[in-house]
């Protein structure tokens, strides 16, 4: 809680299908640094918020099915118990709490794991009698997997992976109950393994135990593809699968085990390196791009694929898409923003993107942006060194790094502070700190405006406006430092950073007509 106010972060089903598997990401259900925050007055009651979600999510009200959350002795927090109906009328900060119920059906989630691609992924939720057996849930798990229907197979309890995996076979002779089964137990399946020495990690606790050695909470597990895996991806790195060079990189589309992933061929080992070294470091942010591996061979990096390209191409709607609307642009300010406090809290020294600028912000599905080169741009900007692509940079450049080469969070504010104002405007970035600034000061700053936005609220395009202009001061002692910022940003957006403190509810939430789900996990901030 932050004074009157309640985090709250909503985690969909298409979050733990993206996300398991992905990333060095393969226990539990989700990471909840990734997921969308939301803030709500202390008040709100669950009825009203589920509201919210319909509108925001899509999802009606009617579809949707609340559940309690337990923490559980493991350090996971899962579903314990559906709310009901005289629980939805109150507050979503009721501090009610699970009760031991006699219950006729379990909610469980499904992992499927296929030893011959080395691949563990999400599959969905079921609902399971207690007193039935998992052996009669077998045909549905065939069918979700499409299996045979004599496929013979395995089932296992993913239970704790802190400080050892814990990952029990089922005896699918005997009841849920029996194999103490919960409500919000993970139950991973694959194929029986004809030979032990068939696969490299026959078994799903065996792949579980091997991630788990090459991991760990400060680091990023990070896959090693072969070249020819890549090549396979990208048709032999065909023309038509290229879609950008720059001086990092040429970058191509690919799919790799059923999933489209963006590789780049870095420019020089030493550009590979670097980006290795500072995204070993990095972590997982939800307005960060997923480093999903790299091929040392080669020099290539493995990247998620976001659809909708970089903030440059949306700004100038390349191709013929669609302008921006006003309400993406703000959500954008504040998720760079998000991200760039996330890299500025790395202790014991602070990273710097040092390159921020619309072709390093990329563009989701959903609208959701993510940072993308950060931390090497210590490799081209040396003072009185003549970078490639100078022109294009020089906008988004703090002025103070070019007269004493010292790269600092502040340089990333006067780079944020040119973005904000080009999302404001539409304009060029050249000089648009002077037009801007005239504009304002000669009461005209609706004109600069960018129409194609939409109906713009003044008062917060004025709010901007003025932010974009003290983070763009000449000199750093005059420019706002982040926190700062966000404090501005998130009055305007509110909603919230995810925050790291303990979720206390979770809500799966069914549409019955496209099987679509989602999670919402209500998390306190003390």
């Amino acid at each position: 809680i932050i004074g009157p106010r309640l985090f709250l972060q909503v985690a969909r089903d298409e979050d733990l299908r993206s996300q398991i598997g992905s990333g060095g990401f393969y226990f539990d259900l989700v990471d909840f640094d990734r997921v969308r925050a939301f803030q709500v007055p202390v008040d709100t009651t669950v009825i009203l918020f589920m509201e919210e979600l319909a509108k925001e999510l899509g999802t009606p009200v009617k579809f949707q099915r609340l559940w309690l959350c337990q923490r559980r002795q493991n350090g996971t927090r899962r579903p314990s118990r559906p709310l009901n109906s005289k629980e939805k009328k109150l507050s979503v900060f009721n501090p009610c709490s699970p009760r031991n119920l006699n219950r006729e059906y379990l909610l469980v989630f499904l992992k499927f794991y296929d030893p011959e691609q080395t691949q563990l992924r999400y599959i969905g939720t079921l609902f399971v009698s207690c007193s039935s057996r998992p052996l009669d849930i077998l045909p549905k798990l065939r069918s979700l997997a499409g299996f045979c229907a004599d496929e013979e197979i395995e089932l296992y309890e993913e239970i704790k992976f802190e400080p050892n995996v814990m990952c029990e076979a089922l005896d699918i002779h005997h009841t849920f109950t029996v194999n103490q089964i919960e409500n919000g137990d993970i139950i991973c399946f694959q194929k029986r393994p004809k030979s032990c020495n068939q696969h490299l990690y026959p078994s799903v606790k065996l792949f579980l135990e091997h991630v788990h050695k090459l991991t760990d909470r400060n680091s990023q597990f990070i896959l090693e593809f072969r070249f020819t895996c890549l090549e396979q991806a990208t048709e032999h790195f065909k023309d038509l699968c290229k879609i950008g060079d720059t001086e990092y990189g040429c970058v191509y589309k690919g799919i790799i085990n059923n999933t489209t992933v963006a590789i780049k061929l870095s420019k020089s080992e030493s550009l590979f390196q670097q980006e290795v070294s500072v995204l070993r470091q990095g972590g997982r942010h939800a307005n960060i791009v997923t480093f999903v591996g790299m091929c040392s061979e080669v020099s290539a990096l493995v990247y998620e694929w976001l659809p909708k390209g970089n903030l440059e191409d949306r700004i100038l709607c390349a191709d013929d898409t669609p302008p921006l609307s006003w309400h993406i642009r703000t959500q954008i300010i504040r998720e760079v923003c998000c991200a760039l406090l996330f890299l500025h809290s790395h202790k014991p020294n602070a990273s710097v993107h040092g390159d921020l600028r619309p072709c390093n912000i990329l563009i989701g599905a959903d609208y959701r942006s993510k940072l993308y080169n950060f931390g090497m741009s210590t490799l081209f900007l040396q003072p009185g060194s003549c970078p490639p692509n100078l022109t294009s940079r020089l906008p988004y450049t703090d002025p103070e790094f070019l007269t004493i080469g010292d790269l600092t969070p502040l340089s990333d504010v006067y780079s944020l502070g040119v973005i904000i104002l080009r999302l404001l405007t539409g304009m060029p970035p050249l000089a648009i700190t002077k037009k801007v600034r005239e504009a304002f000061r000669s009461d005209n700053l609706h004109l600069l405006i960018d129409k194609s936005a939409g109906d713009w609220p003044y008062t917060q395009a004025k709010q901007l406006a003025l932010l974009g202009l003290r983070c763009v001061e000449m000199t750093r002692e005059k420019r706002p430092d982040l926190t700062e910022v966000w404090t501005v940003v998130e009055a305007l957006v509110r909603k919230p950073p995810a925050p790291s403190c303990p979720a206390h509810f979770i809500c799966p939430i069914l549409q019955v007509n496209n099987l679509l789900s989602a999670f919402v996990i209500i998390w306190r901030r003390s």
